[in-house]
């Protein structure tokens, strides 16, 4: 559990930022493992792959992991003890904003997300097929990056509905 004694706003500034990075060292290396094992189990669908690097890529490209750490915060203000199964619940929650940002950056046309290419554009310059004009490839882009995070989605709310953190 965290607890500060801290006695200014920088020290607690300080404490929360330690705290929040001792949370991704924990929860990145248990993410990327599910992300593994998820590939695995879909790798007979073809296109799996294509999806899967992508929600890789964009995972590694940065982002505090806030909502997990938040998710992580709170139950430990119920429970003393924060399991290895809560950060699997937190990770449906960084799964979910995943989703949102990949179909905000189609709505909003945004080609970047942190610096990197947005999903819709990484698929629409990846993917593209010979004989499709820049403009359908483009839509085709927006498509698989609909589905990928769909597929996001999903995933986040299977893992959290398979949780059992309150017992």
């Amino acid at each position: 559990m965290i607890k500060c004694g801290c006695r200014n706003m920088q020290e607690k500034q300080q404490s929360f930022e330690h705290a929040l990075f001792a949370h991704k060292v924990r929860f990145d290396p248990l993410y990327k493992r599910y992300i593994s094992e998820l590939r695995n189990r879909y790798a007979d669908i073809e296109v799996s792959k294509i999806f899967f690097n992508e929600i890789e890529r964009l995972h590694d490209s940065g982002g505090a992991r806030l909502r997990s750490f938040l998710f992580c915060l709170g139950f430990e203000l119920i429970q003393e003890d924060s399991k290895e199964e809560v950060l699997y619940a937190s990770m449906s929650m960084e799964l979910i904003h995943s989703f949102l940002l990949i179909h905000d950056d189609i709505i909003d046309q945004s080609l970047e997300r942190r610096g990197a290419p947005s999903v819709h554009s990484s698929f629409a310059k990846h993917q593209c097929i010979g004989d499709l004009s820049i403009l359908e490839n483009e839509h085709l882009g927006s498509q698989m990056a609909i589905l990928c995070g769909d597929l996001l989605c999903v995933i986040a709310f299977e893992l959290l509905s398979s949780m059992n953190v309150g017992t």
